[in-house]
Parts: structure tokens; sequence; C-alpha cells
């Protein structure tokens, strides 16, 4: 999904739920920190890890990214192998976690079911 602004991305990430999101902190109508904010402070989203992508690669810009929760912050320009390795690793743990949590809930209904049978 591609959006043109924070507040678009925002009805994206309630529609369908990404495995990530890349987001520029320079962006119209809403910015990449409210964005990133805005993520972290709904339950629905505050998981989904996100990569902050700036030409503003200061001390003071990362700083704040990484208070509000960033997952990875990327100078630009950036190597895009190092991109490409970090959207794989984050995809990679949300899917772990995604089968992880679903193991669980099938260990789960087999312990009630041999409490049901025993």
């Amino acid at each position: 999904m591609l959006a043109r602004d924070g507040v678009e991305a925002l009805g994206f990430l309630h529609e369908q739920k990404p495995d990530v999101v890349l987001t520029d902190i320079e962006m119209p109508r809403m910015d990449g920190f409210e964005l990133l904010g805005a993520i972290r402070n709904d339950e629905q989203t505050r998981n989904v890890p996100v990569i902050m992508i700036s030409s503003r690669t200061g001390q003071k810009h990362r700083s704040r990214a990484e208070a509000l929760g960033v997952s990875a912050y990327l100078g630009k320009p950036y190597a895009e192998v190092d991109l490409i390795g970090r959207i794989e690793s984050f995809i990679t743990d949300v899917r772990d976690r995604t089968r992880g949590s679903g193991s669980a809930l099938e260990e789960g209904r087999s312990i009630q079911n041999n409490e049901e049978q025993g």
C-alpha cells in the first residue's frame, strides 16, 4: 500500500494491518512523527514495526523518533541492502510471533480437550 500522507496511512492501517510501515518525517497533513505516535498509541497497530527514512539525520530527529518507538531509523541516502535486510527481519519477526501465538492457542485447545476427556 502506498499512502500520500500520514492521515491516509492511518486509514490503510485500520483497513489492513501491514507487516511493516515505511515512513518519511516530512509529509503533508500529518508528519512521520505524528503518524508514529498514532500507530504506537493505537492498540490495533502498536506492534507494527515502523521504519522511518529521512534526510534529517541529526541526533535530535533520531532521538525523537526513538522516544516515540520507531523500530529503525535510516538517513537518506541509505543503502538499499540495509533497508531490505531490516524489512525482511521485521517480517520474519512478525510471522514468528503470529505462528507462536497460533501454536500457543493450539496447545491451549489441546490441554482443554485432554482435561475434558480425562
